[in-house]
């Protein structure tokens, strides 16, 4: 008795799905029937608004990239004062103090290319140097080495560059 009672609740459960999915599809067209047009049009509608999200997001990412090379170069800027001013300090001094000075000069450069972060992947870069027809990598070379070279050649004969971002 329990199991017929169990048996008959959930017939009377899928009859109410089933009326209810009548019901929807009977509001979507008089006839019963759906048009392939229709259904196309939905379909297109749900793709453009996916790429417009991706678009956005797409914008968003350039904008802040944007930003951090805006900021790397403001940086840099200060930097190349900084370092200018103190070689101007140090030109008035004997020999013995230039040497200093260029020692320090070489000793920020260091630390400004060990904060320098790879703004591309490593497989883009090997992409961009053999569209240059350069070789993919030289003897000894690490992503670093091999970025700054794919930007110097992209400087001297394209005209444009790659650019450092200072990692913080």
């Amino acid at each position: 008795m329990l199991i017929e009672n169990i048996i008959i609740n959930n017939m009377d459960k899928l009859k109410l799905e089933l009326e209810k999915m009548k019901v929807k599809n009977q509001a979507k067209s008089a006839t019963g029937w759906v048009k392939k047009g229709e259904i196309v049009k939905e379909q297109t509608k749900q793709y453009l608004t996916e790429k417009q999200k991706e678009e956005e997001a797409a914008k968003q990412k350039l904008e802040k990239q944007l930003n951090e090379i805006e900021n790397y170069y403001k940086e840099k800027e200060a930097f190349t004062k900084k370092i200018t001013s103190k070689e101007k300090q140090k030109t008035s001094a004997p020999g013995d103090e230039n040497k200093e000075g260029t020692k320090e000069a070489t000793e920020n450069n260091n630390k400004i290319e060990e904060d320098i972060t790879i703004k591309l992947s490593k497989k883009e870069i090997i992409n961009r140097l053999r569209s240059h027809k350069q070789p993919v990598t030289l003897f000894g070379e690490d992503d670093l080495v091999r970025y700054k070279r794919l930007c110097k050649y992209e400087q001297e004969c394209t005209g444009t560059c790659c650019f450092y971002i200072i990692a913080r």
